[in-house]
């Protein structure tokens, strides 16, 4: 029993965040203002764990080493936009970590491990954001895995909050960072399965929330393009190095991710134009390409 009951914790956390992703998902839109404000965070997150969900299946594979590698291999590939690759890095990094009835310090290991993989992945890291969240919850400590896992999900709900006043265009719009809230609802899961004493957690209540107080007129507004999304994959034997395509991409726009399992690349950007960025990449014989506009919410006029 005990060689499947992690994987099955595992798994009945992934459908539990799949279920929270898909009702925070308006909120966590609204939420979206960094680091461009198209307000798509929500869908990401839901698309990227709904494609994890589905191809692990409703039931726990025989051992956990078949999870693990699913995990990583639906996240490099079908990871949504910059915050749902980012978190599919950190999803990656914390499976690669768990071994079977983990100890509370294996679980921090784990969390550690996520923390850095998805550090790892941007090429301009900010603090204020779902890696701060993530360095959070990897100081977690308890005597217990229950006591560990809720300490996790308690440090990242407090970082969350704290993300409001660490970068200035939350703080200039008065929301904390929307894929810092989508992490705390993961860490959330976990510990409601692990622990089996659901809590109701400060990143619930930012979900939660409604968008506007009561009495606040309908916004007019008008969506404009301030750029475009690429995300692709490519063969690493394509590239000199994964250092060396952050540097190209990084000549193109910002918002660079890119992460790679050993044979692949899964790589994004923010560009204001892309074409340029398509014929650049054209060589590395890319697949899975993905091409959205970034659309921008204004206020318009009566």
């Amino acid at each position: 029993m005990h060689r499947v009951r992690t994987a099955d914790h595992l798994v009945q956390t992934l459908q539990r965040f799949a279920r929270r992703a898909a009702r925070a998902e308006t909120r966590l839109n609204e939420l979206n203002v960094f680091p461009v404000a198209d307000r798509d965070t929500g869908t990401n997150v839901r698309k990227t764990i709904e494609s994890i969900v589905n191809e692990v299946g409703s039931e726990p594979p025989d051992d956990l080493a078949k999870l693990v590698r699913t995990v990583g291999q639906v996240a490099l590939r079908s990871s949504r936009g910059n915050s749902g690759l980012i978190l599919g890095q950190y999803l990656t990094g914390f499976f690669d970590e768990i071994v079977e009835d983990p100890w509370p310090e294996e679980w921090v290991g784990a969390l550690q491990a996520g923390a850095v993989k998805a550090r790892a992945a941007v090429d301009t890291p900010e603090e204020g954001t779902i890696l701060t969240v993530a360095d959070a919850a990897a100081r977690a400590t308890g005597t217990t895995v229950p006591q560990t896992l809720i300490d996790a999900a308690s440090r990242a709900d407090q970082a969350v909050i704290r993300t409001q006043f660490q970068l200035d265009v939350l703080t200039h719009h008065g929301v904390v960072d929307a894929g810092g809230v989508a992490l705390s609802l993961f860490l959330g899961a976990l510990a409601d399965v692990v622990s089996n004493e659901p809590e109701f957690t400060i990143a619930d209540r930012v979900v939660t929330r409604p968008a506007r107080r009561k009495g606040d007129a309908d916004p007019v507004a008008v969506q404009v393009v301030v750029g475009y999304e690429l995300q692709f994959n490519c063969a690493l034997e394509t590239v000199e190095s994964a250092d060396h395509l952050q540097e190209m991409l990084r000549a193109f726009g910002s918002d660079v991710v890119v992460a790679s399992d050993g044979d692949t690349l899964a790589a994004h950007v923010h560009a204001p134009e892309i074409g340029e960025v398509i014929e650049a990449i054209l060589g590395l014989r890319p697949f899975n390409i993905r091409v959205e506009a970034l659309l921008e919410t204004r206020a318009g006029r009566m």
